[in-house]
């Protein structure tokens, strides 16, 4: 058994003749089409074909975001498609890494605290923030960027922004790491940078890793190169032999959990709790980072009820002037109307109004 409680033995992912079909109005897609694929640990794959070829859809259904119409798929063992959302959701959180093209960095929040964002939706998460912030330091210095913890993402590169991101994969000890064009968005150079920095991690960490790419000069970094079209893998060709992956030392790397892991249910009320804390914790850390923002908006609340006190204050002091107003004609009024007629019901004439006080 390997660092992570991993027989080598036994493949992270297999993958046995599975489909997907999309269905768009009268007409199924067929986006995936029987396809059989292993994966080992300690791996570096990259996974190639033209756009509509598959390749997303097959990285969607490893990383747990989408299930197959047909086939089965395998997670260390554990047939995955029949799991439900919440097993899936622990999967994802737990066992995967995601690096997105587009970085998805939080743009008003340090690299440091986007780095520890995931550790609040894990279900075993950190609960210390002192600790979180420690295990995001540690990535980020894996990562090259000790010195960049509290730039927010305008002020890095984008392949500074991209490695962010990688650190923040890696935060919660994955077993995977799937990167979905991680240099679509990048210059040629910061493009193989990025590379040398997943083929470090392979090499000297030991972490598996899958790269979705379409550029040839991208899947030269990778071991494995799989290409696929119309939703089958017409090739897969191995440019270097199976390494085995090196020993580390329980704590040389954040990304070396030794869990055993296995789906486990979590309960609606822990799940309930679980996320009442997260979302209390990222609301205070909110109004901490933004202090000015949060007072400004504090004191329109405040004037906002003030002016609402006072409006229902002025239409009672309003009401209560006319109602004494009133109260002060009393019985104490009495209209003379000489000469007056009345014909049909009605009074016509001339009449004048003297008060009972006054002559």
């Amino acid at each position: 058994m390997d660092a992570r409680g991993t027989h080598m033995s036994e493949p992270i992912i297999r993958v046995v003749d599975v489909t997907r079909t999309y269905h768009v109005g009268d007409v199924d897609v067929q986006a995936l089409r029987g396809i059989n694929l292993t994966v080992e640990p300690g791996e570096f794959i990259a996974i190639m074909g033209s756009s509509g070829s598959g390749k997303s859809t097959l990285m969607s259904l490893l990383g747990c975001l989408d299930r197959p119409s047909s086939g089965e798929y395998y997670f260390e063992g554990v047939n995955v498609a029949q799991l439900s959302e919440v097993q899936l959701a622990r999967i994802r959180s737990e066992r995967l890494g995601f690096v997105f093209q587009s970085f998805n960095l939080l743009a008003r929040t340090s690299a440091i605290e986007n780095v520890a964002l995931p550790l609040f939706y894990a279900a075993a998460g950190t609960s210390s923030g002192t600790e979180r912030i420690e295990r995001a330091r540690t990535s980020l210095k894996l990562l090259g960027l000790a010195d960049r913890e509290r730039n927010t993402p305008g002020q890095l590169s984008g392949g500074q922004q991209q490695r962010v991101a990688i650190a923040r994969a890696l935060i919660n000890d994955p077993i995977l790491l799937l990167a979905d064009e991680p240099t679509g968005n990048l210059d040629t150079r910061n493009s193989h940078e990025i590379m040398e920095t997943l083929q470090s991690l392979n090499r000297e960490r030991g972490v598996t890793i899958i790269v979705v790419t379409h550029e040839p000069d991208i899947a030269t970094y990778t071991d494995r190169v799989i290409t696929m079209r119309d939703g089958q893998v017409v090739s897969d060709i191995r440019s270097r032999p199976l390494r085995s992956r090196p020993e580390l030392s329980g704590n040389s790397s954040p990304v070396d959990s030794g869990r055993n892991w296995r789906p486990a249910t979590t309960s609606a009320t822990e799940t309930a709790r679980a996320f009442a804390m997260m979302i209390v914790a990222a609301a205070i850390q909110a109004l901490a980072r933004n202090k000015m923002r949060s007072a400004l908006t504090m004191l329109g609340v405040f004037i906002g009820v003030a002016a609402l006190i006072v409006m229902v204050a002025i239409g009672q002091g309003a009401n209560e002037a006319v109602r004494k107003q009133i109260e002060s004609l009393g019985t104490n009024l009495l209209v003379v109307v000489p000469g007056a007629i009345t014909m049909g019901g009605m009074r016509s004439g001339q009449g004048e109004r003297l008060n009972s006080h006054g002559g």
